[in-house]
This record gives C-alpha cells, structure tokens and sequence, in this order.
C-alpha cells in the first residue's frame, strides 16, 4: 500500500553559494527534491528518493545529506544518510526510560488545579 511520508532534509554547507548550488541541482533531478531543498520538507508519496538523493549525493560528494522520513504508521520513522552516491538506512529506536520511583508525581485533578488559580487572583 502506498502512503503519505513527511521528509525532512538536513545538511551541511560551507556557504549560502554552495546551498543555491544544490538546490538547483535538485530542480534538474525531480520536483520533490526542488520542493524539499527549497522548504526543508515535504509530505508527498515520494517513492524515488533514494534515487533522486543518491543522484544529488554524486553532484556534491563532500556533503552528508541525512532525509528524515515519518510514515503514516506509528512505527515507520527513520533516518537515511547519502553520502558519495552511497547510502545508509537507519530506524529509529524508541526507548523508555526506567521506571524510577523518585519521578513519581501526584495527579491533580482539575477541580483542585482551577482552585489553585482562583486563589491566586
């Protein structure tokens, strides 16, 4: 089933004609790139990214561009770097703290909250 992802780009460049420079690249590759190094992001069905970012990894191999994505599912968050025409695939990993009995606090109900407030005036 194809979906909507929300892709976030991020790199480092050493000046304002270097990021001009690959965001006009990006316009000769694909329309979604164009979209993504122009606002930052992007929520599309971008199927070729990989493709389009390896392409764009090639024109400037000194950059390590990372594109976030976040599906639709809870559970489809990930990381991908390009570097060199090359790429790397990362999922995210969520974890828990410990449970730390020195964290628990007590619930206030709205009730004893909206007295509090009261009080203050």
């Amino acid at each position: 089933m194809r979906y909507y992802t929300e892709f976030e780009i991020s790199y480092a460049t050493k000046d304002e004609e270097e990021a001009k420079a690959i965001t006009a690249a990006g316009t000769k590759i694909s329309e979604p790139l164009e979209t993504i190094l122009e606002e930052g992001y992007i929520t599309a069905k971008w199927y070729d990214h990989d493709r389009d970012m390896i392409k764009l990894s090639k024109q400037f191999p000194e950059i390590v561009f990372r594109l976030k994505g976040l599906g639709e599912s809870s559970d489809d968050m990930y990381m991908i770097y390009y570097n060199q025409g090359k790429m790397q695939f990362a999922l995210a990993e969520i974890s828990y703290r410990a449970f730390n009995p020195a964290l628990l606090v007590e619930l206030v109900e709205e009730e004893e909250e909206e007295e509090k407030d009261a009080s203050n005036y």
